[in-house]
């Protein structure tokens, strides 16, 4: 089952730009928190409830989940460990984690769904720039033994020339829901959830004219 749901897409990492979203618990929870000085085992408690939030990689090793509770100025952060040669999918797909393998007290199930859309094409002018080189002389004096001795020093010189050019364009969209299920162990019955959404655009030119 585990196996399977690695091979579903590509697995890639996350980027490490957090994904934003709302983390809801059904009741009270009891994460492992990590004691700077001994490591992992430290508690991190998280009260029923709705809380904003985010998820990202830490590492390639750590996903961080980080809880922000009313009236709380520094985030509450939960990490889950990621075995070795496994990834939270960048596009499409799933990843289950036992608690054990997550290294926390609860199981970890994740989806990634994307939707790629393009926009309609776009004509315009837009500001531009080119460089031309030309070559430089200039001379050069020192007096040597009471005569003044001279010689060209030449040296190419570039120009920035600014201008316009004919575009035709469009944008690419990339959108990613996140959904990550907190299980308790060895169980269906999911504690809490996080939900998140991420944008991307790019602009692609179709065309570049000269510029001049």
């Amino acid at each position: 089952m585990k196996k399977a749901l690695l091979t579903i897409g590509a697995l890639l990492l996350v980027s490490c730009s957090p994904v934003t979203g709302i983390f809801q618990a059904s009741e009270d929870l009891s994460f492992k928190g990590i004691k700077y000085l001994t490591g992992w085992g430290s508690e991190v408690p998280i009260s029923a409830g709705e809380y904003k939030s985010s998820i990202t990689m830490e590492n390639k090793k750590t996903l961080l989940l980080k809880i922000t509770k009313e009236g709380q100025s520094k985030a509450t952060e939960v990490r889950f460990k990621i075995p070795k040669n496994t990834s939270l999918p960048e596009y499409n797909g799933e990843l289950k984690l036992t608690a054990k393998d997550a290294n926390q007290n609860y199981d970890l199930f994740a989806q990634v769904d994307t939707e790629f859309t393009s926009s309609m094409h776009f004509h315009g002018t837009e500001s531009c720039t080119w460089e031309s080189h030309r070559r430089v002389c200039r001379e050069i004096c020192h007096v040597e033994n009471g005569r003044q001795i001279c010689r060209d020093d030449c040296f190419d010189e570039t120009i920035t020339h600014y201008g316009t050019q004919e575009v035709e364009y469009h944008n690419d969209y990339t959108d990613r829901d996140f959904k990550i299920d907190i299980l308790k162990p060895g169980t269906e019955e999911v504690v809490a959830n996080f939900s998140g959404k991420d944008h991307d655009s790019d602009k692609v030119y179709d065309y570049q004219g000269r510029c001049y």
